[in-house]
């Protein structure tokens, strides 16, 4: 099974987003972390 992979990144506007999603972060910690959670949800992964 393939593992899923994340990755975080700056936003052109500012702040910082998880790939493939349109949730906006003010920090890096708050996106990674939330990237984080939603690969634990869905079986674990990379980030």
């Amino acid at each position: 099974m393939a593992r899923n992979t994340k990755s975080v990144g700056p936003k052109s506007e500012g702040g910082w987003q998880v790939s493939g999603e349109s949730r906006n972060f003010k920090t890096q910690a708050d996106a990674v972390k939330a990237a984080r959670s939603d690969l634990l949800k869905s079986g674990g992964g990379e980030l």
